[in-house]
């Protein structure tokens, strides 16, 4: 059985992940609106390009999470943590710039996100989660797909 720590990490990772996936749909249109303004001659591709990098990215955050909390991986943790830490950066400058998409709701929702994301990486470092990714825990508690 996976460690409590791992079921929490889960939990709030997930949550994070699907206040990212409402506040791009909430934005979309403001964000495709400045996009716009920036570049008029690509605002065809636009629309398909935003989407495909929010799939990908989508896909990546439900790969680190299949690999932190199912297979146990402790360099998908360190990955997730250093992609959290850029993307946290980012969304710093950003606001910094004063150049935020969506204004004060996608805000929040962004904020909200780096929250709960911040506290899932907490729960890795919690000594039962921390022994469980390093491999250190009982052998009957280590990674078993879909448990």
């Amino acid at each position: 059985m996976r460690p409590i720590s791992i079921r929490r990490f889960e939990l709030f990772y997930l949550l994070a992940v699907a206040l990212g996936i409402l506040n791009g749909i909430l934005s979309w249109n403001t964000t495709m609106a400045a996009m716009e303004q920036q570049s008029p001659e690509a605002a065809a591709i636009m629309p398909a390009a935003t989407a495909v990098g929010l799939a990908i990215g989508l896909g990546i955050s439900l790969l680190l999470w299949f690999f932190v909390a199912r297979r146990a991986s402790n360099v998908a943790r360190w990955i997730l943590i250093v992609l959290y830490a850029l993307g946290l950066l980012s969304f710093l400058y950003t606001l910094s710039m004063g150049t935020m998409a969506g204004g004060g709701v996608s805000m929040a929702l962004m904020l909200l996100s780096y929250v709960l994301e911040a506290i899932a990486i907490y729960m890795t470092f919690r000594p039962d989660a921390d022994a469980w990714l390093k491999g250190q825990g009982p052998a009957e508690e280590q990674a078993r797909p879909f448990e």
